[in-house]
């Protein structure tokens, strides 16, 4: 997006700017300066050749980039931080675009820009590059951007001093006119030719292979040489290696470099040498030899945390004279093409690994952290953990005891903490702060930007499972033990293989449907079956050499669909006719399929076995969007020969298609796996909701209507938004209201309100991946929808006949001598047809009262109707003495279409009497000397307006002026 940054112009009006902003792009190219100074060399039978990279800016603009607060857990456990390629313009402007990602570089120390290079050998047989083949490939490199050499500083726009110089995760870059160099002897600059016959080749580097940035020329990426593979010795002087180099725990002081051929001493020395470091220039305080071919260069101790650069040479000579030839093309001496780089960094301290981390099905009372390099052991303290909860969130702190080195002596590389026993099946998280620190004060830098904060905390985390579960995958599919089925007495079976090796065949499904990772495969030509134990999806292998499943090969050829590996080895037909069989089989009595049956029958391991396997894979069919289950059902795994029974030889599990990811690994080559033996079962499965089934009758009253709902696992993160109310017939209101645990964390009770009116009420399950099992997988497996459960029992809802619940006159109190006031309580939320005030009809000795009504009071499932009057029935507020009739007309009243029962009966009006005598305190319908003495008690006192009985004006007071004359005029006074 573009920033809010603007230049004068862009403040004109649009009819008086000049031109339009202009990109100013970079132009990445690899320098064939330093792609000259290769070499070849063998090392335990592997012979590379490595070659330096020197990736120049030559465009408009600098190549910048910046990183993001994008993080993607990548599936081999590290993590990468999206980027973007910030382009300015000429009018000052800038515009941010995705540009790939940064990668933190174990080995460096430092985070890089991923897929920056990539170096090849081409054939050369004309001097046309096109004509070449390709015979071998180098890994594609990863660069820490960094304006190491300033090559072409008379390009327009090039800065006279250097901008980007740290490998941080926030800028990294290129300058116009600079360049950065890889040297040979770092990680990805080497290319395996093992094999590779002496000849002419074109070596070629191209920048930017994945077309992550935006440049003024894309076709100048690739930069090639013309070499040629011989057995003759380098040419000249030259630095063969140097060290340290790559990520070091610092202090550094010295940098060895290794020559080929002895050096004239007299001509190095410390002016030869350019050093740099994260806060600049550095000086070299001398250069001693440790050998004829090998000198030290001497600094002063470095121990801040960043990037540091020596240049060596050009002007260094030899014993015959001639000065470094770095690039291997026979001229000495040359300024920028035979300086030699060293680089190396000095890393922050952070975490590298914890012990237990993953799933573990034993108790876990510590947790052991490992570092990059030793800390200050003063600086770990109890403060450091943040937090630590266990399954459902709960806060373990409590059960903390403390955190220790394991080695003594005041610096560890290795610390455990330790708390109370943890025994309880599900997912524990420990929260590690950012306060530790090196010997050297270096305070942790986890996520590599060069700036220790809140984000370097480091969040561990450990699943306890039960014994023999295996998983869940990234998708989420776990494997457990299952009931082990007899199935022997089954018929109807059909020959899938009758007899043969290596082969694979496609089985029809019909319209029945498996749905494996989310997809869903059905028919003729989906599912195929291998005779070695292997079931593929969306295409059929015959491969016998069974591997971890990350790859399945046959005859060169990879297969890169789903595929399940219920036993995945080298088989052949043994003593059972016929080899493979199958069997769609109706365990419900629904007359559809719910389980597709493939037996491996009695086959034998390829030459070995004397002994024929019976194994069975059950895939669930017909689950919908949701994932089936596939149970694998070991009836006889005796080969009788150890090097293959019991799995020993073969591959158990299954995996998604490559492009996904996915892949749960039960058993390789192992007879040690109690999942995989004979006589019993194992379940791969996705957690699920089994069922959702009503608490009570099928018919109740509107009202309450509670559900338990079971999954498959003990989950958390379920609440009001993971169901759906369904409704029929008038129901209306109705809503979820609450979720109870029960004593099985599998279970859960939804309890909901059915609001008012009669028909139908479910509750659908709806899989929006937020509920999780204790072990880590979702419901359904990942993804929205693929869990979602719609097939409930159903509340069949009654709306009871509306009744008036409760009456109050006046104040509540017993008292009549005041009533300003009818209260009138149902016992549910009712509707009125028209003007509520209308529904109540009250008379008395001077006729109909006006009354309005307040429904203030209500609830949801409760109306109040407190009537007020007002008019010539009235004095001072209240109703006027007198005996009064209040009649609730049933038909102005409802609650979900039935209308209210006054007297118990369905339609019929509710009518009562009630008096109002001033005087009257104790509601005997006489003024009494009883109530003579409480106004006594009352009289002259102030209660403000409402606040007593006896108050016959109102006017806040008891007194005589109006009070005790009208008191006197009722005493004795019967109603």
């Amino acid at each position: 997006m573009t920033r809010p940054r603007r230049s004068l112009l862009s403040w004109l009006p649009l009819e008086d700017r000049i031109t339009p902003a202009v990109a100013m792009l970079p132009d990445l190219n690899p320098d064939p300066a330093n792609l000259s100074g290769w070499t070849v060399s063998t090392v335990g039978g592997v012979t590379e050749l490595a070659y330096a990279t020197g990736m120049q800016n030559i465009g408009k603009g600098a190549f910048e980039l910046r990183g993001t607060t994008t993080i993607i857990n990548n599936p081999d456990g590290t993590q990468s931080q999206i980027v973007d390629q910030r382009i300015y313009n000429d009018d000052l402007t800038f515009t941010d675009v995705p540009a790939g990602a940064f990668v933190y570089h174990p080995t460096h120390g430092h985070v890089h820009y991923d897929d920056f290079a990539v170096g090849r050998i081409r054939t050369r047989p004309t001097a046309n590059w096109e004509d070449g083949s390709i015979v071998a490939y180098g890994p594609k490199t990863s660069f820490c951007l960094l304006d190491l050499s300033h090559n072409n500083p008379q390009l327009p726009g090039s800065p006279a001093n250097s901008v980007y110089n740290s490998c941080s995760s926030k800028v990294q870059g290129i300058s116009v006119g600079y360049k950065d160099i890889y040297s040979s002897g770092l990680d990805g600059q080497q290319i395996d030719i093992t094999g590779l016959p002496n000849g002419d080749y074109w070596l070629e580097v191209e920048a930017d292979p994945m077309n992550h940035v935006q440049e003024t020329d894309e076709t100048n990426n690739t930069t090639r040489i013309p070499i040629s593979l011989t057995s003759q010795p380098n040419v000249g002087l030259r630095v063969l290696s140097s060290s340290p180099i790559g990520a070091n725990n610092g202090p550094v002081d010295f940098i060895d470099v290794n020559f080929n051929l002895a050096v004239n001493a007299a001509t190095f020395d410390k002016s030869d040498v350019v050093m740099t470091g994260p806060s600049g220039a550095i000086p070299v305080t001398g250069v001693t030899p440790n050998s004829s071919v090998s000198y030290r260069i001497h600094f002063a101790p470095q121990g801040q945390v960043g990037t540091y650069a020596a240049n060596i040479g050009p002007d260094i000579l030899g014993t015959d004279g001639k000065a470094l030839n770095q690039d291997n093309d026979g001229t000495f001496g040359e300024p920028s093409d035979d300086v030699f780089t060293n680089i190396f960094t000095i890393t922050a301290p952070r975490l590298t690994a914890t012990t237990p981390s993953g799933a573990t099905s034993t108790a876990v009372s510590s947790v052991r952290l490992q570092y990059n390099k030793p800390l200050d052991s003063s600086t770990v303290t109890f403060a450091d953990i943040l937090s630590f909860t266990g399954p459902g969130g709960g806060d373990l702190m409590s059960q903390m005891s403390g955190i220790d080195p394991v080695t003594p002596g005041g610096t560890s590389a290795l610390f455990d903490i330790s708390f109370s026993s943890m025994t309880g099946l599900g997912t524990y998280t420990l929260v590690i702060g950012e306060g530790m620190a090196d010997p050297l004060g270096n305070t942790i830098d986890q996520n590599g930007d060069l700036v220790t904060d809140s984000n370097d905390r480091t969040t561990i985390t450990f699943t306890i499972v039960p014994p023999g579960t295996v998983g869940p995958d990234a998708f989420g599919y776990s494997a457990k033990t299952a009931s082990y089925e007899d199935l022997s007495s089954l018929t109807g079976w059909t020959t899938i293989i009758n007899s043969a090796d290596d082969a694979n065949v496609a089985v029809n499904l019909g319209t029945n449907t498996f749905n494996l990772y989310g997809t869903s495969y059905t028919g003729g030509s989906s599912v195929y079956v291998n005779s070695n134990g292997l079931i593929t999806f969306g295409g059929g292998s015959s491969s016998y050499q069974n591997s971890n499943l990350e790859s399945i090969t046959y005859n060169s050829t990879s297969f890169t669909g789903a595929a399940l590996a219920p036993l995945w080895d080298d088989f052949v037909k043994g003593p059972g006719t016929p080899q493979v069989r199958g069997l769609l089989q109706d365990t419900s009595g629904d007359s559809t399929p719910d389980r597709f049956l493939v037996q491996w029958n009695q086959v034998y391991p390829y030459n070995t076995s004397s002994s024929g396997m019976t194994f069975t894979a059950i895939l669930q069919l017909n689950t919908g969007a949701t994932p089936g289950s596939v149970i694998y059902n070991y009836q006889d795994l005796n080969a009788g020969n150890l090097n293959f029974t019991d799995g020993a030889s073969a591959t158990v599990g299954l995996r998604n298609t490559q492009s996904n990811g996915s892949l749960l690994l039960i058993n390789q080559n192992s007879n040690t796996n109690d999942l995989v033996t004979s006589g019993v079962a194992l379940e791969a499965y996705v957690p699920t909701v089994k069922s959702i089934v009503r608490e009570g009758a099928a018919t109740v009253d509107a009202g309450d209507a509670e559900f338990f709902v079971t999954f498959s696992d003990a989950v958390t993160g379920l609440d009001t938004s993971d169901f759906q109310l369904v409704t029929t017939g008038n129901i209306a209101g109705a809503y979820i209201d609450h979720i109870h645990e029960t004593s099985d964390p599998k279970v859960f009770e939804v309890h909901t309100k059915s609001g008012v009116g009669s028909g139908t009420l479910t509750v659908n399950f709806v899989d929006n991946d937020t509920v999780v099992s204790l072990l880590g997988a979702k419901v359904g497996g990942l993804g929205n929808g693929n869990g979602s459960f719609n097939n409930a029992e159903i509340y069949n809802i009654v709306q009871p006949t509306p009744t008036v619940q409760g009456l109050n006159i006046g104040d509540g109190t017993a008292q009549r001598s005041r009533v300003d006031q009818v209260q009138v309580v149902f016992d549910n939320g009712v509707i009125f047809v028209g003007n509520p005030a209308d529904a109540f009809v009250v008379t008395g000795p001077n006729g109909p009262v006006t009354v309005a009504v307040d429904f203030s009071g209500s609830a949801p499932n409760q109306t109040t109707a407190k009537l007020l009057f007002s008019g010539s029935a009235t004095e001072f507020g209240s109703l006027k003495d007198g005996v009064y009739t209040l009649t609730i007309l049933a038909n102005k009243i409802s609650t979900g279409g039935v209308n209210l029962a006054g007297d118990g009966t369905p339609g019929s009006d509710y009518t009562t009497t009630f008096k109002r005598l001033y005087g009257d305190i104790d509601g005997n319908g006489t003024v009494s000397s009883a109530d003579f003495a409480l106004f006594g008690a009352s009289f002259g006192q102030s209660f403000g307006v409402g606040g007593s009985a006896f108050d016959f004006n109102n006017d806040g007071t008891v007194d005589g002026s109006t009070d005790f004359a009208r008191f006197g005029s009722n005493f004795g006074l019967t109603i």
